[in-house]
């Protein structure tokens, strides 16, 4: 079982990475740990960057950049009932220059997405095991 939890966030960014190659869509890869800011830049309608992986206890910033409201959302995507007690579900309306800040404090794997605009989304991993610092 804990195998399987530290190779469900590596199984979900390759899914990720494979889709994208099948978009056509091929970019090179960018080192995503330890990075805790995710931005909505003006008139992209899009998260930048869409996935990170952390160390529990980050600290995560998004911050909108764009003209428009948004409205972050997320939740935890793993099954354990005590992670989703002790990180609950986010719903936070991002109008232009709002920055929002959330501490996720467990290993997961965090989906999240604008409520407003359904081709906004994104992914927070969180595994104790993140090498590397920024």
């Amino acid at each position: 079982m804990k195998i399987l939890k530290t190779c469900v966030p590596f199984l979900i960014l390759f899914l990720l990475i494979s889709f994208s190659i099948v978009q056509g869509d091929v970019k090179p890869v960018k080192d995503i740990r330890n990075i805790n800011v995710i931005i909505v830049e003006k008139g992209t309608l899009s998260f930048s960057p869409k996935v990170i992986l952390v160390k529990p206890g980050t600290t995560v910033t998004w911050a909108n950049q764009d003209s428009q409201d948004h409205f972050l959302m997320f939740s935890s995507a793993t099954s354990d009932a005590k992670t989703i007690e002790n990180e609950p579900p986010v719903n936070e309306p991002l109008h232009p220059g709002d920055r929002f800040q959330h501490k996720i404090s467990h290993v997961g794997v965090y989906p999240f997405f604008c409520g407003i605009h359904n081709q906004m989304w994104g992914m927070v991993m969180v595994d104790e095991h993140v090498a590397g610092s920024r």
